[in-house]
């Protein structure tokens, strides 16, 4: 394809996720928050730029994907699919839905369907326009690094029940709980000081360690499957990664939302970015080669002294 018909396809791909995006909030959101959305200026010029932006970012990510991948066809797209409806959809109404006081059972639906036209036409029409719905997938496709069960599995551990978590109560506690409309909105616990609060939090809702794993998990899940998945160097993944985890995530805080002030979506978008971005490197780090720690290692080499090592 020529450069200028690359831009053209570029744009047309942004100008059907526009529409997409806008057609089915119309249609799935609840009329009053659908009043909300224009009182809080949805359809004014700032809030069209932002949805530009937020548009042009999905649309490079999908195009990333798309160009980078070992995947073709039908497979291609519903990878792309999941990896963006997953992050951007799936992720933020599980959390909107467990902690925000304005989002209830009832309105899950809605957020959750909201973005599924885009997600699955836009990765569609990106396969086909740029020509990765024909040919074959590579028969080995999916390039899991050689590393043993064991190690694999305590990578996803640690990551997914330490790590993760970690994170998310650091950066919401330092960046989102710092501002006092944040606090305000959410209501709940608050204390002086990390571990108190943490501490606050465990007492007064004991499912809430459990699933930030289980979100951490699935961040795990959707980040394997773009780093094993990429051809090229390493960090081709990486990238893809870090931008899903961030920019792809957190673009709805770029527009109005009638269930957050604007105060409160800034203080998300600068938590949820710069924890989940420090989530994404090391991930990648992780994830995408071998790393032995003590013990031997005996699978290729033979016995070997206890090092701290990596192997690409």
């Amino acid at each position: 394809m020529s450069p200028l018909k690359s831009i053209g396809a570029v744009l047309l791909l942004v100008l059907v996720y526009l529409v997409l995006f806008a057609t089915a909030s119309q249609l799935v959101m609840p009329a009053e928050l659908l009043e909300k959305a224009a009182a809080s200026g949805a359809g004014e010029p700032s809030a069209m730029g932002g949805m530009l932006v937020m548009a042009s970012i999905d649309v490079a990510f999908m195009l990333g994907v798309v160009m980078s991948s070992r995947l073709r066809g039908a497979q291609l797209w519903l990878l792309t699919t999941a990896l963006f409806w997953g992050a951007k959809t799936f992720t933020s109404q599980l959390e909107a839905w467990y902690f925000m006081p304005n989002v209830d059972a009832s309105l899950v639906p809605a957020l959750l369907l909201m973005t599924v036209p885009v997600a699955v036409v836009v990765p569609l029409l990106t396969v086909v326009f740029f020509g990765r719905w024909q040919g074959q997938t590579e028969s080995n496709a999916w390039h899991v690094p050689p590393m043993s069960a064991g190690q694999q599995a305590w990578k996803w551990l640690v990551l997914s029940a330490l790590v993760y978590p970690v994170l998310f109560f650091v950066a919401g506690y330092y960046v989102a709980f710092s501002n006092e409309e944040v606090r305000a909105f959410y209501g709940g616990v608050f204390e002086p000081t990390f571990v108190g609060h943490l501490s606050a939090l465990f007492r007064s809702d004991p499912l809430l360690y459990p699933f930030e794993v289980l979100r951490g998990a699935l961040w795990v899940v959707m980040a394997v499957a773009l780093l094993w998945t990429t051809q090229g160097k390493p960090w081709v993944g990486a990238v893809l990664v870090v931008v899903l985890f961030t920019l792809v995530q957190n673009g709805v805080h770029l527009i109005p939302n009638p269930l957050m002030s604007p105060t409160v979506r800034t203080f998300h978008f600068v938590e949820t970015v710069s924890s989940n971005a420090v989530f994404a490197v090391l991930i990648s780090w992780l994830m995408s080669r071998a790393h032995f720690v003590g013990g031997s290692k005996t699978d290729h080499h033979g016995p070997a002294t206890p090092r701290l090592s990596s192997a690409s």
